[in-house]
């Protein structure tokens, strides 16, 4: 069974000049929406776990196939997850994860927020957070499950589902 096909030519989209705000804003409105149905069939691999523990697959999977390696300098590289599964040897960057891990988790039904921190250097990281009793972070570039670093200001968008499944 093939769990993510091969990517077409619309799944690598390049910005050589972009505004990371408006890139949140593409990444949450248009590029994750667009993703979920490229990882429905692996989402069926995570049904039926608790929340923490489905994020802590999702983030052991993602440690285990996808590396990490930033984009070249000057240029915005957003990968659909066909493209990320493609790309998963040579690397990809934060907002490839986000839009990857994101697109299974709405695939679950599963709410959560998608979070851009500035770190006090302008805005440089993407992540997802989840809010339960306690708070989950979701982030496959960081060597440690469940952690997140103190930030100047934080950009949050949250998936919610209405009761006939729709996003929000």
């Amino acid at each position: 069974m093939i769990l993510i096909k091969a990517p077409t030519k619309f799944d690598f989209i390049v910005l050589k000049a972009f505004n990371n705000e408006k890139t949140f804003d593409d990444i949450c409105r248009k590029y994750i929406p667009k993703s979920v149905e490229q990882t429905k069939t692996l989402s069926e691999s995570f049904q039926g776990l608790e929340t923490k523990k489905l994020c802590r697959k999702i983030y052991e999977f993602c440690r285990n196939n996808i590396n990490y390696k930033l984009d070249d300098e000057g240029f915005e590289q957003i990968r659909l997850p066909r493209q990320t599964w493609k790309d998963r040897l040579d690397g990809v960057d934060c907002e490839d994860f986000v839009i990857f891990c994101s697109s299974i988790l709405n695939n679950l039904r599963v709410k959560h927020t998608v979070r851009m921190a500035d770190y006090g250097n302008g805005w440089q990281h993407i992540y997802i957070v989840l809010e339960r009793k306690e708070m989950i972070v979701l982030d496959p570039t960081l060597s440690v499950f469940n952690k997140q670093f103190k930030a100047k200001k934080l950009k949050d968008f949250t998936f919610n589902f209405h009761k006939n499944n729709e996003i929000n």
